[in-house]
């Protein structure tokens, strides 16, 4: 690879695929996207011009972020494009497909409506953490350009003391040590018996809180934000479960797993831009009868807590990138590789885990953008169509915005996670896209 990541465009730069991304190309298609957005919602409309202008600056600033996947003989890399993205309109479905074939064609897309700036970002090239950062360098050059009184002496977000080298580093192979067991297989999962819909469909639902009274319900509790909404999204998957079960098959499967992503730059040092994410799945056995949310919410706490050891995850780190550095595996053409990693994904993915529960966190700004800045939202990827659901959350001031994401042709999930938020005091407004 080049050394200088900051040159512009026309960089010789290239990247291999992060342990992550590898599996995107293989198993993605119109259904599963493998696409997220996040959406910065503004106190005035959009100036288009200004948008554009402060993209092409953005791109200058993130090169990284202009990149296009290649396929080889043996594996996909990424490399820079010389596409020049322009805003589009945010019409029709979210999180639509990227197309993986054409010449020149991103792996992001800006999109605005009316007060809406989104930006859609396909897993291979980023996770949630990077996407945040370049979104969040967008809005100020978009401040700048639309003469927003606010401070710019002071770099927002400051990415000028990280080296190109780490900003754009493979995290998880710098962090991969060798020799270390792998994490205990586990069995499969309960998915939710809803009817999926027509692909490429995809329907979206936001729902507002206030981010204190939430947190303040999870001190209550003693657990974190993230294991108290993961307590209440296993509790709704339980009661879907109970509700259905004299109407499935006795063969069902009765392992209900929630998959709740967590940003690994919390645990090892890292500032890279791609993805540097694993994922945690408490779970509870309904053979064992119905439990109570008490009862859920200590099993989360402490599933969360032995499983974000850093140790634990070292053993994830190592299984991944162990078999991706196995001179077998990388010898094999990627023509048989694909097949290979369908294979892999079909059997150890989502048939794992009953749905998705993504915390972006808080978003932190300087006070003076507080005039001009409304809200955010986050749009997990369009689920696999055994999950139906995946849902995400992100908070920003006193509001926490929650996202269900949904390719059923049910709301019986959302119904009735919002009907546990009431039954626990919480106002929950539901905003118009």
């Amino acid at each position: 690879m080049g050394n200088n990541a900051n040159n512009a465009s026309d960089s010789k730069e290239w990247y291999r695929l992060d342990n992550a991304a590898k599996i995107f190309p293989a198993v993605t298609n119109k259904t599963r996207t493998s696409v997220y957005r996040i959406t910065i919602k503004l106190s005035e409309a959009v100036k288009i011009k200004e948008l554009q202008e402060a993209l092409e600056q953005t791109l200058i600033q993130l090169p990284y972020f202009r990149s296009e996947l290649k396929k080889g003989f043996f594996w996909y890399w990424l490399e820079p494009s010389t596409s020049n993205p322009r805003v589009q309109l945010d019409q029709g479905t979210p999180c639509r497909a990227f197309s993986l074939e054409r010449r020149n064609h991103l792996l992001m897309r800006i999109l605005a409506k009316k007060n809406l700036i989104s930006a859609e970002f396909m897993h291979v090239l980023t996770d949630g953490s990077g996407g945040m950062i370049f979104l969040l360098s967008l809005l100020n050059n978009y401040a700048k350009k639309c003469k927003w009184s606010v401070d710019f002496e002071k770099p927002f977000p400051d990415l000028s003391n990280i080296p190109p080298e780490d900003l754009y580093e493979d995290s998880y192979k710098k962090h991969f040590h060798r020799n270390i067991p792998g994490p205990v297989k586990i069995s499969k999962a309960y998915h939710l018996p809803f009817k999926h819909l027509k692909p490429p469909q995809f329907s979206v639902i936001y729902a507002e809180l206030s981010a204190k009274q939430v947190v303040d319900k999870a001190k209550k509790h003693q657990v974190s934000l993230t294991e108290y909404l993961g307590a209440i999204y296993l509790f709704t998957i339980q009661t879907i479960y109970f509700n259905h079960f004299d109407k499935t098959s006795k063969h069902k499967r009765s392992i209900l797993r929630v998959e709740i992503p967590i940003n690994l730059r919390n645990l090892f040092p890292s500032s890279t831009l791609r993805n540097f994410a694993l994922f945690v799945m408490p779970e509870i056995d309904a053979r064992l009868g119905e439990y109570t949310f008490e009862e859920i919410i200590r099993v989360v706490h402490h599933y969360m807590q032995l499983e974000t050891d850093k140790k634990q995850i070292q053993r994830i780190i190592s299984r991944n990138v162990g078999s991706e550095k196995n001179p077998i595996i990388r010898g094999i053409p990627l023509a048989i590789k694909i097949p290979i990693l369908k294979l892999v994904y079909q059997s150890s993915g989502p048939k794992l885990y009953s749905g998705v529960l993504t915390n972006m966190g808080k978003v932190v700004l300087p006070k003076d953008y507080s005039p001009y800045i409304k809200g955010f939202r986050v749009t997990a990827p369009p689920s696999d169509p055994r999950l139906k659901v995946n849902s995400g959350l992100i908070s920003y001031g006193e509001k926490m915005v929650i996202s269900f994401g949904n390719q059923s042709t049910s709301k019986d999930f959302e119904q009735e996670f919002i009907r546990y938020l009431n039954s626990e005091g919480l106002s929950v407004k539901i905003l118009n896209h």
